[in-house]
């Protein structure tokens, strides 16, 4: 299966925004679209799955503007750099602009700039060759089904920068250390709440969820697990009324008792081998949820 590349493009005019969306599809390009830097760049820390951004020359810098600005890449650029700097994000970027020939010049060796025409392909083929030159690309190549669960909305954009890190880890450009437990804890509470919110998986919200919505990661391991729950206050019983492969069963168990146990205070020393078995569960969890989704709930996601 070819990875869909997903470009933020931040351009005003809609309607070639609209033409450009389509053409891009149709090249393997996710192209998701805003009208102004200010909500642009939210997307963009909110989503660390866009791998790419395509500037306008001359556009709005927030929503109250009325017209493009001309020194707008001289106001956004700075800012992105900082943030890039800042989060250790590099974000590969070129300008479409309908002015080639002034951008050209005022951008020469800082970045590319592609005239907006009928023909996208230069363009397209740029945005492509930079993107295989990421980690990023190169992690959903590697661990594709890990990515499912957020690409297909089970689990926000946001919290991939947790995987991202597990993953960094993983090839041996982030050392592993305990904090590295804290992220697989907080990934499995995700799937967790994602599963209620969007499904009401868990039947009583008291007896599986803390009053501040954190999960009881306890109650939840074992119902997600295929195994019987019993509210101790009144002695209600909550049995699943769906199976859970045994494999899955066992690690959703491992994974979330272990990164439970290990993010908080433990006295004893341990390897980085118990870090490689617990995030490798978390990838087989990810990989496996969309598919549960689409059994258990009408199969739909």
């Amino acid at each position: 299966m070819t990875e869909i590349i997903k470009v933020l493009l931040i351009d005003d005019d809609k309607d070639f925004s609209t033409s450009l969306i389509g053409d891009g599809r149709r090249n393997g390009l996710n192209i998701i679209h805003e009208t102004n830097w200010e909500t642009g760049f939210i997307r963009l820390k909110n989503d660390p799955g866009i791998q790419f951004l395509i500037l306008d020359g001359k556009c709005l810098l927030d929503e109250d503007q009325e017209k493009p600005k001309n020194n707008f890449l001289s106001k956004v650029l700075p800012e992105l750099r900082v943030y890039e700097t800042q989060f250790n994000r590099p974000v590969p970027f070129c300008v479409n602009t309908g002015f080639i020939e002034r951008y050209s010049e005022d951008q020469e060796g800082n970045c590319e700039v592609f005239g907006k025409a009928q023909d996208n392909s230069p363009m397209f083929d740029f945005i492509k060759e930079e993107v295989a030159k990421t980690d990023l690309y190169g992690y959903k190549l590697k661990y594709g089904s890990a990515f499912n669960a957020f690409s297909e909305d089970l689990i926000l954009p946001v919290h991939l920068s947790n995987l991202y890190k597990l993953l960094e880890a993983l090839e041996g450009k982030r050392k592993i250390e305990k904090q590295l437990f804290e992220v697989i804890r907080e990934l499995v509470e995700e799937i967790f709440k994602s599963l209620q919110l969007k499904h009401n998986h868990f039947k009583d919200f008291n007896v599986f969820f803390h009053p501040d919505g954190r999960p009881n990661l306890n109650n939840c391991d074992r119902y997600l697990s295929g195994l019987n729950v019993t509210n101790r206050y009144n002695g209600k019983d909550f049995i699943p009324d769906f199976e859970t492969p045994a494999h899955i069963s066992r690690t959703i168990t491992f994974v979330t008792t272990t990164s439970s146990i290990l993010s908080h205070n433990y006295k004893y020393e341990f390897t980085n081998f118990i870090f490689l078995s617990a995030a490798n569960g978390l990838l087989e969890m990810l990989s496996w949820l969309p598919e549960y989704v689409k059994t258990n709930y009408n199969n739909k996601i």
